[in-house]
């Protein structure tokens, strides 16, 4: 069945429809097909992306190109959205959203990352805790650590589609990066593990796995892995994928979700305003078979669904598109002129993220740590150089993604006492009890410097950068419609940092980076403009070009910080956070008197035939990067689903 862009080309009606093509769609969608080929009944599934399609785009599948998707404004692989945070002197924050088959999977960082145990029993939903789910993660992956010599059978899987591995330039050697900041952890006192992704691990360091392929270089996205093999010609098991169209609303008549109606988004001229009809419970509904912007736009239908229609969109759109068909608060839909057909006040609610608090560089010799900073800043010999290494063994910068090692960071007694009272009390409440939650994870990494205000990075030194990003914010944020139309933007409140008791992580995570780094062998120094401008007579004052000497004192000494310094360290933090990306919880897994969205079987409530399957069902955070647990969503989906059409689970 095809792969295409073409709305005439598909059909009027399908068993399933799946909105979104994310990581957990492509997931769902894949192993449903599968599941039906394998018992060969015949399965319609319609899967719809508003993004392009990824089929070998070479800048999804290379992972080294990431950064250039990422720092490219015109790479056409975002949506955007901005906010105004008055509490952090009223900075204007940016955020992407991921818009590509294959969703965040085809345009992230590729950390292997996993959730803490606790952090799946904390959602207190049957069937949802970490004994019922990780048998879907061991199904998912091809875990491939040689550096792991005894790996755990228990919590790994071996065959499935998603493989794991150090990537192909360091399967046989530890990448040099790792090296640097095993020696800097030891010398603090971290273990060293060889896999901190077993489920338990919330503490210490390790040469962090990737999700990448160690045979072929290719990220493991999930289009790769499920859509592209079965929508080859040579298959024909139903399942058929539209790209580059863009879900209005569900169709709901009478209680049931009959459909959906779909929207062009790419070639325009001009935007076009799709403004709903009405679809009160008391008014006419309107023919399922007629679209009702007919007038408005020749490109606009309606898709009909036999059986069930999924949301998949994402944590960002789900909400959106819920409301938009009528589900969600009713002052809510009423402000934004859509008759409310099911009054969930939790859509679009309890908005979870997790947030660095910058990136922090150094200097370091040359000679002992090299970069790849060429390659980054797309300098036309560095990529040749690039495909050329990637042709004779995949091999190179292609097939990296810059990231060697990262550690879970939990604070001790001491770092717990500066920390204040109230974040005191959160942690004995949240963190004490559950030794797999980390407060933070840490990265050693490289990323271009190809700014042009960046003058005062020489090329004489090798320059990487620490960063960290806390995993378990108090702050909720949300979004929500302000209109009927697809082309509005919505009412994006993040809220970051805006609880009090967020704060403290990131002045840790800023004085743990720095301790490691200045225990590295290859440190030379570090780069004042971009890390917190402490006085000149402060003590935590950055050191740029430290001595022979100095840096050995450095090694062995640890900063001291005074409360002005902490206050430097704050502002700081307010001004350069950053987003990562990692959004959930706008239509959570949880009751419905409690703010629920959808119940264990991932039904909206009060609508059948209506499931939500994507990041936006977690209704708590996880301690990881958002990936595994967006498969494992998708996996879980159509275990869900394939028992209910009474199909097995395909075999991998």
């Amino acid at each position: 069945m095809p792969l295409t862009n073409d709305s005439k080309v598909v059909g009027d009606e399908y068993d399933i429809i799946i909105v979104g093509g994310g990581s957990s769609g492509c997931v769902l969608a894949g192993r449903l097909s599968e599941a039906a080929r394998q018992e060969g009944r015949c399965l319609s599934i319609l899967l719809i992306e508003s993004g392009r399609n990824n089929y070998n785009d070479p800048n999804v599948i290379r992972p080294g190109r990431y950064w250039a998707n990422l720092l490219d404004p015109n790479s056409g692989y975002f949506d955007s959205m901005k906010a105004k945070l008055d509490y952090c002197g009223g900075r204007e924050i940016a955020v992407d959203v991921p818009k590509i088959l294959g969703g965040g999977g085809s345009v992230n960082f590729m950390m292997y990352t996993r959730a803490s145990a606790s952090d799946y029993d904390d959602w207190k939903m049957e069937g949802w805790y970490a004994e019922d789910l990780v048998p879907i993660l061991r199904e998912l992956e091809n875990y491939q650590v040689t550096r792991d010599t005894n790996p755990d059978h228990s919590v790994h899987g071996f065959s499935g589609p998603f493989a794991v591995s150090q990537g192909p330039d360091f399967r046989e050697q530890r990448d040099p990066n790792a090296s640097e900041l095993y020696h800097a952890a030891q010398k603090l006192g971290y273990p060293i593990g060889a896999d901190m992704q077993n489920l338990r691990n919330g503490f210490g360091f390790s040469e962090w796995p990737k999700w990448i392929d160690p045979i072929t270089g290719h990220r493991q996205d999930p289009a790769h892995r499920y859509i592209h093999p079965n929508v080859s010609e040579h298959i024909n098991n139903g399942l058929t994928v539209l790209c580059e169209h863009k879900v209005v609303r569900v169709i709901i008549k009478e209680g049931r979700a009959m459909g959906v109606e779909i929207a062009h988004t790419t070639g325009a001229t001009r935007p076009t305003e799709f403004d709903l009809p009405s679809q009160s419970a008391d008014s006419k509904a309107a023919d399922i078979n007629t679209p009702s912007h007919a007038a408005i736009d020749s490109t606009l239908q309606v898709i009909r669904a036999r059986s069930m229609v999924v949301l998949t969109a994402g944590t960002v759109n789900t909400s959106q598109l819920l409301e938009r068909s009528g589900i969600g608060s009713s002052q809510i839909l009423r402000k934004a002129n859509v008759d409310c057909l099911v009054d969930l006040p939790g859509v679009g609610e309890n908005l979870q993220d997790h947030i660095s608090s910058g990136s922090y560089f150094y200097r370091f010799d040359k000679d002992t740590l090299m970069n790849y900073n060429d390659y980054l800043r797309d300098d036309p010999v560095a990529i040749l150089q690039a495909d050329e290494d990637f042709k004779q063994g995949s091999k190179g910068p292609h097939s990296m993604n810059f990231t060697g090692g990262a550690g879970k960071i939990r604070p001790s007694e001491e770092e717990l006492q500066d920390m204040g009272p109230a974040f005191r009390r959160l942690w004995n409440e949240y963190y004490l009890n559950a030794p797999d939650k980390p407060l933070f994870i840490i990265c050693f990494a490289e990323r271009p410097i190809n700014d042009p205000l960046w003058t005062f990075l020489t090329p004489e030194y090798s320059y990487k950068l620490l960063l960290a990003y806390t995993l378990y914010p108090v702050s909720r944020g949300s979004i929500h419609i302000t209109s009927s139309s697809i082309n509005t933007l919505p009412e994006f409140r993040p809220q970051y940092l805006f609880d009090p008791r967020d704060m403290p992580p990131h002045v840790l995570a800023y004085k743990q980076q720095r301790e490691l780094a200045r225990r590295m062998p290859s440190f030379r120094g570090e780069v004042r403009e971009l890390h917190p401008h402490f006085s000149e007579a402060s003590a935590a004052r950055c050191v740029e070009y430290p001595t022979p000497a100095q840096c050995a004192e450095m090694a062995n000494s640890k900063v001291l910080y005074t409360e002005e310094d902490n206050k430097v360290i704050e502002e700081w933090v307010k001004a350069n956070f950053f987003v990562v990306w990692h959004w959930l919880g706008t239509a959570a897994m949880r009751p419905r008197e409690q703010g629920g969205v959808v119940d264990g079987n991932l039904n909206v409530y009060g609508v059948q035939g209506l499931k939500v399957a994507d990041l936006s069902i977690c209704p708590e955070n996880v301690g990881a990067n958002t990936y595994s647990t967006a498969l494992l969503v998708g996996g879980k989906a159509a275990e869900i689903i394939t028992r209910e059409l009474r199909l097995k689970t395909p075999d991998n």
